[in-house]
């Protein structure tokens, strides 16, 4: 439709057809070959989790925690206190939570099994903001 009936990209016609979805005109490879037997390429793509959630939506979260801390009063104690209480679990469930840095609040290289970790024993947040 797009390059075919030469349409520009940024044009009326194509801004109608995309929609408010965000869609981006591109060839797709299995759209062309495979779309005439009915194959949707967007069904056939999942969503990655790991990546989507526990590296992307996660670690923002956690980090924008990390600066409440600091900006409470005594932030800098709150901060060492949360990494003192990660540090103290310990490696559990067959290795499934492995044990953490003395440092997470800095979150140096981490891996997004470390974030799923950090997520999993977030208990160790609890009371620091109610001081």
């Amino acid at each position: 439709y797009i390059y075919n009936l030469g349409n520009t990209v940024d044009g009326m016609k194509v801004g109608q057809m995309l929609g408010e979805g965000s869609w981006v005109p591109i060839l797709n490879i299995f759209a062309e070959k495979l779309g005439a037997l009915g194959l949707d390429p967007f069904q056939m793509l999942v969503v990655d989790f790991m990546h989507k959630c526990e590296l992307g939506t996660w670690k923002v979260l956690f980090t924008h925690l990390i600066r409440i801390l600091y900006s409470l009063l005594g932030g800098d104690k709150l901060v060492a206190t949360l990494d003192a209480r990660f540090h103290q679990v310990l490696t559990f469930c067959n290795r499934v939570i492995q044990m953490f840095a003395n440092n997470t609040s800095k979150m140096k290289r981490l891996a997004a099994r470390d974030f799923e970790d950090i997520l999993q024993v977030c208990f160790c947040l609890t009371r620091l903001y109610s001081t």
